[in-house]
């Protein structure tokens, strides 16, 4: 049934909504029409389109009864990725888009094969012209006047109508009308209720003339007239007052890491999700939950009970493990931050072969994505999922407790793993808990950052392998310290920054200024989960910034730090945290100061051996300055043979399995 009035829909658009040079003519069979294309000054073409019982699942059929020479036309064959190919076709496509880019296809002058080779078209569409025109006993195409039969009238007569009089008597007089409501005194919910009924074209019109419906603070924008009419499953094209609306969410996955959470935000009813089983979004990019979004009120009290499942869904799909709702989202939303600092700037290849293998399989997985080259529209599905968090906290009291607590317990020192396992986390708790976030948290924040980082910036098999960092050099400013270490986990940094960032934009700072969790759903309520006026662009724009952040002393200006620290503060501060993450098991030594110093200073090899800075990993070699690559994949030790075997001290695993 919702596939059937999808059909309806689309070919009801052919009426409401006409296209120059198009015509559309539904059969007997509303599952087959005719469709008559009039490319620009050439002559007409006659399409048979067959629309198959799962529409628009699967493509139309549309075969060109027209005789034609094209390079891509072979008899009535139309060879053309919309129709026959599953990426080229979604089912975000209407019957009126699929017929606008077949129109396109016959109206270029030129088209591009699948090898690249450019064909002009000019040549075949002079043999074209010769051919006899198709005659088509369903419409009249081709019987009547081929460019004219759409609007002929050489095959009918008017009958002439004889003018009679009529007599209406004597008017009375009476005095003028008076409008006691002009329509500019009309007020902004009445005329909201007009300009929702309009035709887009027809909107457009009278938000240029009128700038109390389309100026920057008019109608259009105060009530997001034009985002209401975005607010549709892309599958079914019901709107969310009509049917429960959500997201497709998937994890990807990556050797050696960690689900991520990754969405597309291409809204689909549960109905399309469920009943029809899409599993893919408009561009292809598969997924397998479903997660509702509030996009009012009375589309939250919809879904409200179901949230609570599709989380865990979602968390089983991500292999998190038995988490609260809340720690969900604080997943979710983190891993869009990730993507798009990832997405931000060119990529970076690591020279880690592990790392150049992660990366490579989550541009494979990112292919298709949208956010990946939209940072608009990942802040504004941040916000969805943040709008989410606020339902949430004003639902249930204890989503706040606990955030209170997690942030009272970090003031209070418990800043370790086992308190804080995530401090992006902490960071996404901060915007909803009544606790302030102070300068003195914010440090605390940072100080434990880069105590975790540590072991990421050391390890040389899975992270940025700058054993050299565990010398301790006398210095009093070391340049070389203060630069590897921010680049070494500049990642990690982007995210705290862009939370900071976010939390001044939705106004969550200290003091009085701050905004209720009620007032912040509340205004998300009224724009949809979209984010304020300006507010995507101006946070994208800070995102590109943020990118260019390549040194401790901007991070922390970003973070709000008032008092600087000077080079030489700065220094013992970061020698301070390599100790910090030994002392609490965050990391181990890995490699001894003599062996770090000769790294430090040039030495290509010594007998110094770099064993694995992670607790609990006794995989010997790992980082080991010598060590072929091929080994480090398999985890083994050098061979006990070959070129410099005496310069590794002799050392290896011999011959044989492990």
């Amino acid at each position: 049934m919702a596939l059937h009035q999808r059909l309806l829909r689309d070919i009801a658009e052919f009426q409401s909504k006409p296209y120059p040079y198009i015509t559309f003519i539904p059969r007997t069979d509303i599952r087959s029409a005719c469709l008559i294309l009039t490319p620009e000054a050439k002559r007409p073409i006659h399409l048979t389109v067959n629309i198959p019982q799962d529409f628009p699942l699967h493509p139309p059929t549309i075969a060109c009864d027209t005789q034609i020479r094209h390079p891509n036309v072979f008899g009535r064959y139309i060879c053309a990725s919309i129709l026959n190919t599953k990426d080229g076709y979604t089912p975000a496509y209407t019957l009126q888009g699929i017929a606008i880019q077949i129109l396109s296809f016959f109206n270029s002058d030129h088209i591009e094969q699948s090898s690249g080779r450019q064909v002009d078209l000019r040549t075949y569409r002079q043999i074209s012209n010769t051919h006899p025109q198709h005659r088509c006993p369903f419409c009249q195409f081709g019987i009547v006047d081929p460019r004219g039969w759409a609007t002929s009238t050489d095959s009918r007569s008017a009958t002439t109508l004889t003018p009679v009089a009529v007599s209406y008597g004597t008017v009375p007089k009476s005095a003028p009308a008076v409008t006691t409501q002009p329509f500019a005194r009309l007020p902004d919910e009445i005329l909201a209720i007009v300009c929702d009924k309009l035709e887009s074209e027809d909107l457009s019109n009278l938000a240029r003339s009128w700038n109390r419906v389309g100026g920057p603070r008019g109608i259009v924008t105060k009530f997001n007239i034009l985002r209401n009419r975005e607010l549709q499953c892309f599958v079914l094209k019901k709107s969310f007052r009509d049917t429960p609306l959500g997201i497709g969410v998937d994890a990807l996955v990556t050797p050696g890491r960690k689900r991520m959470i990754a969405s597309e935000f291409d809204l689909i009813s549960d109905d399309a999700y469920k009943n029809l089983r899409v599993r893919t979004s408009v561009h292809g990019t598969p997924f397998r939950s479903w997660l509702p979004l509030p996009l009012s009120r009375s589309h939250y009290a919809l879904i409200k009970d179901r949230i609570s499942g599709c989380l865990g869904n979602i968390a089983r799909a991500a292999e998190l493990g038995q988490l609260t709702g809340s720690d969900i989202i604080y997943h979710f939303l983190n891993d869009i931050v990730v993507r798009l600092s990832q997405a931000a700037l060119p990529q970076e290849y690591s020279s880690n072969f592990h790392q150049r293998l992660e990366q490579r399989v989550l541009e494979q997985q990112d292919s298709k994505s949208t956010l990946k080259h939209a940072s608009e529209k990942a802040i504004e599905s941040y916000f969805h999922i943040f709008h989410l968090l606020l339902c949430l906290a004003t639902t249930y009291k204890s989503v706040v407790q606990v955030a209170n607590g997690v942030l009272e317990d970090f003031k209070n020192g418990y800043t370790s793993k086992a308190h804080c396992p995530n401090l992006g986390h902490l960071l996404i708790a901060s915007l909803i808990a009544d606790v302030d976030f102070t300068q003195q948290l914010r440090i605390a924040l940072i100080r434990e950052a880069v105590t975790r980082n540590v072991v990421w910036m050391l390890d040389k098999r899975r992270g940025a392998g700058k054993v050299d960092l565990v010398y301790m050099e006398p210095d009093e400013v070391c340049e070389y310290r203060l630069s590897k270490t921010f680049q070494a986990s500049k990642t990690s940094y982007r995210l705290l920054m862009f939370i900071n960032l976010f939390r001044l934009t939705v106004n969550r700072g200290s003091g009085h200024g701050r905004k209720t969790l009620v007032q912040m759903r509340d205004e998300l309520y009224d724009s949809h989960g979209a984010p304020p006026f300006g507010a995507a662009a101006r946070l994208a724009h800070q995102v590109k910034e943020i990118q260019n952040v390549d040194n401790f002393l901007d991070f922390l200006a970003v973070m709000g730090i008032e008092h600087l620290p000077t080079k030489v503060e700065l220094t013992e501060f970061l020698r301070n945290c390599v100790r910090d993450s030994m002392r609490k098991g965050y990391s181990v030594p890995g490699a001894s100061q003599t062996g770090a110093k000769a790294m430090r200073e040039g030495v290509s090899r010594s007998n110094e051996r770099v064993y694995s800075f992670f607790p609990s990993r006794e995989h010997r070699g790992y980082g080991f300055p010598g060590l072929d690559r091929r080994s480090a994949s398999r985890g083994r030790q050098p061979a006990r043979c070959g070129r410099d075997y005496r310069a590794r001290g002799g050392s290896g695993r011999g011959h044989g399995r492990y």
